[in-house]
């Protein structure tokens, strides 16, 4: 159809130009030469038109340079365990908070404060009010503690679109780039207790382990990666949908992640080059509710897309292989490292901490 479209336009233009050549030779010769010009632009927008379009038909990860330098990806990128932050444990701590989250946000740092205080906070700002985040940092008063803002005018404009947690992998990444290792968490998750050192040694093994932490008031069931991952993703990655039938989805809720260069090359830009196309993170026809898991087999697309997550499982089961799964996969269920706060508990333990930081101010 696209074909014909062309081949009719370009019809149009050489009748349009000999039309003007024969009945109209009164112009200036200088006028159809610029005619001629023109339709030669023409012809060259037409092959430009089609050349994008066969790009985007062969769905491949083609990200633009500019993105991808300002995350790290250059020629001699900062890698561990050579470059990292010298003046914090490792691995830094970091979460996003977006507008609404504060009392998350709030709960967070002093959870990590408590449990972690060798290790850096890092909290990036998805959109809280000025208030908000003057008052976040009231609490994020010590040289371990930052708050930074997403600059989304950096990068494409779905970025912005926070449901589809494009940003996930940005921010990931850019803070894997300054400091070398990373243990990123939802900001309405919590550590049981302080000590992550089995956590880091499993990490150290494979450079990455996702928790199996799940949502709040989500089922435990596991699910195949194939039925929360819209089957036009898999196009990218250049695998098909078979592979990955009997391969759980892991969480990306809580992740620690050390930026050497296997996890650099083979996991994170791949992730990232599918967060910053759209096409990729987020199909057309994908949504993240009205899941149908009652049907069978139960590997089939249940109409639910995970974003990010898909993405960053399909990469993991490409590197790892589709069957070690628990190369990269950390049980929580058995040490109960993490655990997640509901709105609720958040908001009460908010109003404690802002009355204690009233009553001493």
């Amino acid at each position: 159809m696209r074909s014909r479209t062309c081949f009719l336009i370009i019809i149009c233009l050489v009748v349009a130009t000999i039309f003007l050549i024969f009945f109209e030779d009164q112009r200036p010769i200088g006028t159809i030469q610029s005619l001629v010009t023109e339709t030669n632009k023409q012809f060259y927008k037409i092959k430009n038109f089609k050349d994008n379009l066969a790009i985007s038909e062969q769905k491949k990860l083609i990200t633009d340079d500019k993105y991808l330098k300002i995350l790290g990806f250059v020629d001699n990128p900062r890698l561990y365990p050579h470059s990292v932050w010298r003046n914090s444990s490792l691995p830094i701590i970091v979460t996003a908070v977006q507008s609404g989250q504060l009392h998350h946000a709030v709960g967070f740092l002093r959870n990590i404060m408590t449990m972690l205080p060798n290790h850096s906070a890092v909290v990036y700002n998805l959109g809280l009010s000025n208030y908000d985040v003057k008052m976040l940092m009231k609490f994020c008063n010590s040289s371990k503690c930052f708050v930074i803002d997403l600059n989304y005018d950096l990068f494409p404009s779905h970025v912005a679109k926070l449901a589809i947690h494009a940003y996930r992998p940005v921010i990931i990444q850019d803070a894997l780039n300054f400091a070398g290792a990373v243990l990123y968490m939802e900001c309405d998750i919590r550590f049981s207790f302080g000590n992550i050192t089995a956590l880091v040694n499993k990490s150290l093994k494979t450079g990455i382990v996702l928790s199996e932490q799940e949502d709040v008031g989500v089922s435990n069931q596991k699910h195949a990666v194939t039925s929360l991952t819209h089957p036009k993703m898999f196009e990218y990655f250049q695998t098909v949908v078979d592979n990955f039938e009997f391969t759980p989805m892991i969480s990306v809720r809580s992740m620690l992640v050390f930026n050497t260069e296997a996890i650099h090359k083979n996991i994170m830009l791949p992730w990232v080059q599918c967060a910053l196309i759209q096409e990729c993170i987020y199909p057309i026809g994908a949504q993240s509710d009205g899941c149908r898991f009652d049907k069978k087999p139960h590997f089939r697309y249940s109409g639910c897309h995970r974003y990010d997550e898909s993405a960053l499982n399909l990469v993991l089961g490409l590197h790892f292989g589709v069957d070690n799964v628990s190369l990269y996969s950390w049980d929580n269920s058995r040490t109960r490292l993490f655990f997640n706060v509901t709105d609720e508990v958040a908001e009460k333990e908010y109003f404690v901490l802002k009355s204690n930081l009233t009553g001493t101010s």
